[in-house]
């Protein structure tokens, strides 16, 4: 028979045909045998991670920018077999622990006006964050941008609550739904600081106490206390992320493998 249409997003073999396509060209990739970068930087020879895939996003990294171009138009070939244009636009790379003085360019080969002509894409500044996955990431570690990211979906989120006057219960259950959620998922990517907690549980107590009619400087723990101690019930920014650091913290302990004390005679 003849294929006329492709498979539509969305359907249920979409994302198997995404899958296997995707799996030929991590399999293209090792063929190739790229060098990614090196997950301990005091033991190079040690586990090395080249690329990640995540729906139609593809993650790339290497140790020199060399072998990171090199990379790139490895992709950006193999897509160019199945007619898929890897588009420079809304490509992006960051240099880590590199001198700013440095004018290397990661780019990609196109024809501009029937010229071959380099196309760098853009590289993200050092204090730039730039997402993936949902989380905000800068090429010097910092997390300023996620921070300003959740606080301002926040600051967003509890102002349209307050203005709408939802009854107390409601508005408790919207922000715990959609603040909650929030930090659930980004605390486990993301290690923001206990002062935004804090600001985050002004906000959220805020607006809860503006939907209860009541007065500006009720302390903001009344917002998070049970209802039986007279407070609201609401979800604390301060305690997910305490719960959230303890999960980590004990699943890396029950994970780290034990070391056995050696027999002595």
């Amino acid at each position: 028979f003849r294929t006329e249409s492709g498979v539509r997003q969305g359907e249920r073999a979409s994302a198997t045909k995404y899958l296997a396509w995707m799996e030929m060209l991590w399999a293209f990739l090792e063929r190739e045998e790229v060098v990614g970068a090196a997950l301990d930087l005091d033991n190079p020879r040690g586990e090395r991670i080249a690329f990640l895939g995540f729906a139609d996003d593809i993650w790339c990294a290497s140790d020199s920018f060399e072998e990171l171009q090199r990379m790139i138009t490895l992709i950006d070939v193999f897509l160019t077999l199945f007619h898929v244009d890897l588009n420079p636009g809304k490509s992006m790379y960051a240099a880590i622990n590199v001198d700013d003085t440095d004018a290397r360019q990661i780019g990609l080969w196109r024809s501009v006006d029937g010229l071959l002509t380099f196309v760098p894409l853009h590289r993200v500044e050092e204090t730039q964050g730039y997402r993936y996955l949902g989380i905000m990431l800068q090429p010097n570690g910092q997390w300023q941008a996620m921070t300003a990211t959740v606080v301002a979906k926040v600051r967003t989120w509890t102002t349209q609550v307050a203005r709408a006057r939802l009854a107390v219960d409601q508005a408790v259950m919207v922000l715990q739904s959609v603040v909650g959620g929030l930090l659930n998922y980004v605390l486990r990517a993301a290690p923001l600081s206990h002062s935004t907690m804090e600001l985050i549980d002004k906000l959220v107590a805020a607006a809860i106490f503006k939907c209860a009619g009541l007065a500006r400087g009720r302390r903001t723990a009344w917002a998070f206390l049970d209802a039986k101690d007279g407070g609201f019930g609401a979800c604390s920014a301060r305690t997910l992320r305490r719960s959230i650091v303890l999960e980590t913290v004990l699943t890396w302990i029950n994970e780290k493998p034990m070391r056995r004390a050696p027999l002595r005679s």
